[in-house]
């Protein structure tokens, strides 16, 4: 009797003991590059979820041309400075805990900030409060231009943040540029701004540059009130450098 003559097939796998551990190593080498992929896209996302904030561009947009001849005749604008209205949320968002001003000089990257009393006396539709007060009621975007009258500015751009928005931004401002992806992810994701994506990076490059984590405040005149506290706008435009007197 004739036998047949046996052929290996190339095209099937030769059975192996380590065939289905090599297996359960890919799918988990797979898992975990996915779960990575996405944690990273979904952290980039929301490091941008509150930027083109609507409710803060349109009291950006409703703000008053300031009157510079009714704070002094020989005041004159600078041109080229960019100025940021910076309210703090306190640490579960409900209140204000601080309010700034930054000035940034986009001709030589150069950087003042002031800071407002959290009470400063402002009017509204409604009659006179304190900020910190329209903040807790309204929450900032009605805060902006009431405060953009007091101050006589008409603020670049806005920026609610988080109470942890200053220590990240000195830790930035401290760390090289090239190492810095990280924290800017995180300060990024504690800003809620008027600012659009690629804009909100752009002012992080130029407060990089001029490192704001550590820019001194400017000095000006403010005087307690009934109503709360009031402040020279004039010495406060001058000390910016948002005028020259």
């Amino acid at each position: 009797m004739r036998r047949r003559a046996r052929f290996e097939r190339t095209d099937v796998p030769t059975p192996s003991p380590r065939r289905d551990a090599i297996a359960v190593a890919a799918i988990i080498v797979v898992a975990i590059a996915s779960i990575l992929i996405f944690s990273y896209c979904y952290t980039r996302a929301e490091s941008y979820a509150h930027f083109n904030n609507p409710n803060l561009e349109d009291a950006r947009d409703n703000q008053h041309t300031p009157d510079i001849a009714a704070l002094s005749a020989s005041a004159r604008k600078v041109d080229g400075i960019d100025t940021y209205l910076v309210l703090t949320r306190s640490e579960d968002g409900s209140s204000l805990k601080w309010a700034s001003i930054f000035a940034l000089n986009t001709n030589n990257g150069m950087m003042t900030r002031a800071e407002l009393p959290v009470d400063l006396a402002i009017s509204t539709n409604s009659g006179t409060t304190t900020l910190s007060a329209l903040f807790a009621s309204n929450g900032g975007p009605d805060c902006v231009v009431p405060v953009s009258d007091v101050a006589s500015i008409r603020f670049t751009h806005i920026m609610v943040v988080n109470h942890n928005f200053w220590d990240l931004l000195k830790t930035y401002c401290n760390t090289p540029e090239d190492q810095a992806r990280e924290i800017a992810t995180s300060l990024r994701a504690s800003i809620t701004t008027d600012l659009s994506n690629r804009s909100a990076d752009d002012m992080l490059s130029q407060f990089h540059t001029g490192d704001a984590g550590d820019v001194a405040g400017v000095s000006y005149t403010t005087a307690e009130g009934a109503s709360g506290s009031t402040i020279n706008a004039l010495e406060l435009n001058v000390a910016l450098g948002v005028l020259t007197a």
